[in-house]
């Protein structure tokens, strides 16, 4: 068996494929699963913010608190999504250690 890396059938080769598609996919699920909430939370941020300045209220806590709401809110609302999304990603991770199993 040749291990050449820069042979498109070689053994590497499809081993580097592999892991760079499974990084490039656990990078993006990562950046989903936590950009979405806290793109979330900093909108409600910012709209409290500029009520605060707009009433001239300066009051610290309720920043937090909307902050806390909307990041519950939005974890509560895309929980299945996230859970799906993982459990793809793992059957798609553990098929493809079948496959280099078979190699």
């Amino acid at each position: 068996m040749d291990f050449t890396y820069k042979e498109p059938g070689s053994f590497l080769f499809c081993l580097k494929i592999m892991l760079d598609l499974f990084l490039v996919q656990s990078f993006v699920i990562v950046v989903l699963i936590s950009g979405i909430p806290l793109v979330a939370s900093s909108f409600c941020a910012l709209l409290v913010s500029i009520i605060q300045a707009a009433t001239q209220i300066q009051e610290q806590t309720v920043t937090y608190l909307v902050r806390f709401s909307a990041l519950s809110a939005t974890i509560a609302l895309c929980s299945s999504w996230f859970i799906s999304e993982f459990i793809s990603y793992f059957q798609e991770a553990l098929t493809g250690m079948i496959f280099f199993g078979r190699l």
